[in-house]
């Protein structure tokens, strides 16, 4: 897939945005096991992406995220449930790397969201608008188009 995904930015078809899935990380159990199968299988993957883009990497922007959150605490099958706060890797030639954008809370059980959760503090759409401001040069009419009812709160300032 990887692969695939570069010859279509590098090639005639002048690809500017692109997804790939990978699938199984509903990690309800065994998630030590799940996630020592599938991390190296992502490592790899990006790691082949930045190398095959070549010079265009100096122009990529590629984010890592998941559509759902993992509750903090383990279940009873060595996994975890569906959950709130999750994370996203932003990463790119041109991204300030090395830092957290957005508040950390803690994990301590008083803090947590029902007391199971990391609560969201950062709406997923903050960086992916200022991604698209950025890279894509977007109206905020377009941005609006993309996101409706949605109104950006904080542009994170992600670029060097």
């Amino acid at each position: 897939e990887v692969k695939q995904m570069v010859t279509l930015m590098k090639g005639d078809a002048h690809t500017q945005l692109g997804f790939i899935d990978l699938g199984e990380w509903d990690t309800h159990t065994d998630q030590n096991i799940r996630l020592n199968q599938h991390l190296p299988r992502l490592a790899k993957g990006l790691t082949t992406l930045v190398r095959e883009l070549g010079d265009i990497y100096k122009d990529t922007t590629i984010v890592v995220m998941s559509e759902f959150g993992r509750t903090v605490k383990e279940n009873g099958n060595k996994g975890t449930d569906h959950g709130r706060g999750n994370m996203m890797w932003i990463i790119g030639n041109n991204i300030k790397g090395g830092k957290f954008y957005g508040q950390w809370p803690t994990l301590k059980s008083d803090k947590l969201f029902e007391g199971r959760d990391i609560d969201v503090s950062t709406d997923f759409r903050e960086p992916i608008v200022a991604i698209l401001k950025k890279n894509f040069k977007l109206s905020d009419v377009a941005i609006s188009n993309i996101f409706p009812n949605f109104t950006p709160q904080n542009l994170l300032n992600l670029y060097t």
